[in-house]
Formats: structure tokens, C-alpha cells, sequence
């Protein structure tokens, strides 16, 4: 679908110019990642002790042709090289995912979650609208 912008400039003597910019959107696929740089994610999502397991839940809505192309977690996101693990299917088949990963580098854990939906052939919107779930 193409979309149209007009953007008119004027100087301080009231002389303007526009112009008018046709463009076609074309979004492949929604990525979510927790932001560490927001004071209360890091806190709330970073644990003295290893987390064994978690539960993702996502409140989306995926039309007919798009999909939920994946979800992952991490149980050491402040390493340098955090240990990301697929849990695509427990999340689909709302399940508690356990983490593999037992190792650590930095001086504390910290849950990290990255979901991908795909649009695909959908025409209607894909959306996220907000997350939940729990940590043990």
C-alpha cells in the first residue's frame, strides 16, 4: 500500500517550499527485546541466584499468514556473550520453559527475552500489545 507525506518548509521571510514524498511501507516483522537501560527492567529482571525456569506469556494478536517466527531467553543476559535459548514452543504451547544454560560470567543473572513475529503474507496488522509471566 503506498502512503503519502507532504512536508512544507517556510523561511523567516514566509517564502516556502514543499514537497510531497510517496513511499510504500514494508515492515517484515516485529522484534521485542527487554530494554537493560531502563532502571526498573534491570532491576526487576536481575537475580542474585540462577533461574531454573520461566514462563512467557504474550498478549499479541498474529493474522492469518503471519507467525510467531521466535522466541527466546536468557538466564545470564549481563555476560558479554549471553547464552540464548529457543523457547518458541513452550510459549506457543503456553508451557514453562527450563533453562539448559547452568554458567555465568558477570556477578549476577539476569532474564532477557527476544521475540520475532513474521509478517508474512498477512495483510493486517501484526501486534504485540504486552507481555507477562513468571520466574523461578
Amino acid at each position: 500500500m503506498q502512503h503519502q507525506i507532504k512536508i512544507v518548509a517556510t523561511d523567516s521571510a514566509g517564502i516556502s517550499s514543499e514537497r510531497i514524498y510517496t513511499f510504500t511501507r514494508t515492515e517484515t516483522h516485529i522484534e521485542f527485546m527487554l530494554d537493560y537501560g531502563t532502571p526498573d527492567i534491570k532491576a526487576d529482571f536481575t537475580l542474585d541466584g540462577m533461574p531454573l525456569r520461566v514462563l512467557l506469556t504474550l498478549e499479541r494478536y498474529l493474522p492469518e499468514g503471519s507467525s510467531n517466527e521466535s522466541v527466546k531467553v536468557c538466564n545470564n543476559y549481563l555476560d558479554t556473550v549471553p547464552t540464548w535459548e529457543d523457547c518458541t514452543g513452550a510459549v506457543k504451547g503456553n508451557r514453562g520453559y527450563l533453562f539448559t544454560n547452568k554458567t555465568k560470567t558477570a556477578a549476577n543473572w539476569a532474564i532477557n527475552l527476544w521475540v520475532i513475529f513474521a509478517k508474512g503474507t498477512a495483510t493486517e496488522r501484526v501486534r504485540l500489545n504486552g507481555y507477562g509471566g513468571a520466574f523461578n
